[in-house]
């Protein structure tokens, strides 16, 4: 689905979900992980009234949640460096404290860390720390993420997982930084 198209991703992300169901407390069903900065699935979730937990590596992840909310909608914000142990089932249980579910988990995170510089460099020039590093970052993280959101839906036979990769990687490549490219390709056959 095109990321500027609204009703593609909520068909996409909410096949068979039943979004206008409401809990005792008068929430919908929906509440995602690791929608790291997709403006548009985003605004799409929060229109359509769900909770959205959603995670950065540092605080100014509470400004988009304060963005969210001013459309009407439902966020948590939880700072995260999901490239840590345990983060990633810290966001997941912040989703799971919400409404004691989790519907769909949408995984976008990666590239470099706010604070971090990037390191590109061809593969002659790129070191063992920066291919780990680049894996890590934008594959591995989608891993964890996944992993335990995958946990939490089976227990309930129930959730939707979506993976958004990059055109860099599975299309094409740009010089430089080989480990994002291979991550991101990485993402499409994970997926």
């Amino acid at each position: 689905a095109h990321l500027g198209d609204l009703d593609a991703i909520r068909s996409l992300i909410a096949a068979g979900a039943d979004l206008d169901a409401r809990d005792d407390n008068g929430r919908t069903p929906a509440h995602v992980a690791a929608f790291a900065s997709n403006d548009a699935a985003l605004a799409a979730l929060a229109a359509d009234g769900a909770a959205v937990v959603l995670t950065s590596t540092t605080e100014r992840i509470h400004e988009r949640v304060a963005e969210l909310d001013a459309l009407g909608g439902n966020a948590i914000g939880v700072a995260a460096d999901l490239m840590q142990p345990g983060a990633a089932d810290r966001v997941v249980a912040t989703a799971l404290g919400v409404a004691d579910r989790l519907d769909i988990c949408g995984n976008n995170a990666g590239m470099i860390a706010v604070g971090s510089a990037a390191t590109d460099a061809d593969i002659e020039h790129t070191t063992d720390a920066q291919w780990h590093d680049g894996i890590e970052r934008n594959l591995t993280t989608c891993f964890a993420v996944t992993r335990s959101a995958a946990t939490a839906m089976r227990g309930r036979g129930y959730g939707r997982i979506v993976n958004i990769a990059s055109t860099s990687g599975p299309v094409q490549v740009f010089h430089g930084d080989v480990a994002y490219h291979a991550a991101k390709a990485g993402m499409v056959g994970f997926t």
